[in-house]
């Protein structure tokens, strides 16, 4: 893949804050560079939910690195964190949610507005990832 156009990198501690700093960076990052457009809504959502089920859910996580690189025709986002390991598979719903469901259905909308997500881990940190095209 080419190098980016542009990225997006920011250090977060995991509060409720951080959800609105990187949705407003993340949409003002995307309009510059794409306009606005399906994509890079689905692309602010995707982002935006990821983080904000580590905030919810990421029980001891101190620090969340994103890092989001915008290239001519795909949006590479990826997300950092130092909590406890994480199931991917049994954190995401095939189906949605009932309606008074707790939990389940951030990373159900994520998958459905970007496609698969990857998870690994990394050492003591788990990395979400997930790559969207502009044009389908």
């Amino acid at each position: 893949m080419s190098a980016p156009l542009t990225s997006l990198r920011l250090e977060l501690a995991p509060e409720a804050t951080a959800v609105a700093t990187l949705g407003a960076q993340l949409r003002s990052l995307l309009r510059r560079h794409y306009g606005t457009n399906e994509a890079c809504d689905a692309i602010e959502i995707a982002a935006v939910e990821m983080l904000a089920n580590v905030v919810r859910h990421g029980k001891g996580a101190s620090r969340i690195a994103i890092r989001c690189m915008l290239h001519a025709e795909v949006v590479d986002f990826e997300m950092e964190d130092d909590g406890p390991p994480f199931d991917m598979a049994a954190a995401t719903p095939s189906q949605l949610p009932a309606v008074l469901a707790e939990n389940g259905r951030g990373l159900w909308l994520t998958r459905q507005v970007v496609g698969p997500l990857q998870y690994r881990r990394r050492g003591t940190r788990n990395v979400h990832r997930f790559s969207r095209r502009l044009r389908a």
